[in-house]
């Protein structure tokens, strides 16, 4: 459900996530099944997220900019 809801806003053909060696592999692995080229990305620097505050919209987006910018180059653990 979460390929065709993304797909909805477009076609998903990258994806950045976090932690694909732990807690990420289960979401980067129906990722890849479904064909979508998967980055490893960054957590966002803590102490801007101490003066920012938590915000999973915001991960979500930087996650994004890292892929599309090309600094999220690593290939995401399988």
């Amino acid at each position: 459900r979460l390929v065709t809801w993304a797909n909805s806003f477009g076609c998903l053909k990258r994806a950045g996530v976090e932690g694909t060696g732990t807690y990420g592999a289960g979401l980067a692995s129906v990722l890849r099944k479904h064909g979508i080229e998967v980055f490893e990305v960054n957590r966002p620097d803590r102490s801007k997220r101490r003066l920012q505050g938590k915000s999973d919209p915001t991960d979500a987006e930087s996650a994004a900019r890292s892929v599309l910018s090309g600094s999220a180059n690593a290939i995401a653990k399988t």
